[in-house]
């Protein structure tokens, strides 16, 4: 099971560091672009974790 798992893993490490090697983006670009990322990772989890809590609110109701 291991193995399929880091068969699976494998493409995406190949794409970043493709996509990183490729682009030459200077490092406060690159600090940037991160915090936009996790800003909007972090948005997407609290906005699920809210709609999740109303979903189960209703079906207790």
């Amino acid at each position: 099971m291991r193995d399929t798992a880091a068969t699976s893993a494998q493409p995406a490490m190949i794409v970043m560091s493709i996509w990183c090697s490729s682009l030459s983006l200077s490092s406060r670009s690159l600090a940037i672009a991160l915090v936009i990322c996790v800003t909007l990772v972090y948005f997407s989890y609290s906005f699920n974790a809210c709609l999740l809590a109303s979903i189960s609110r209703r079906l207790q109701q």
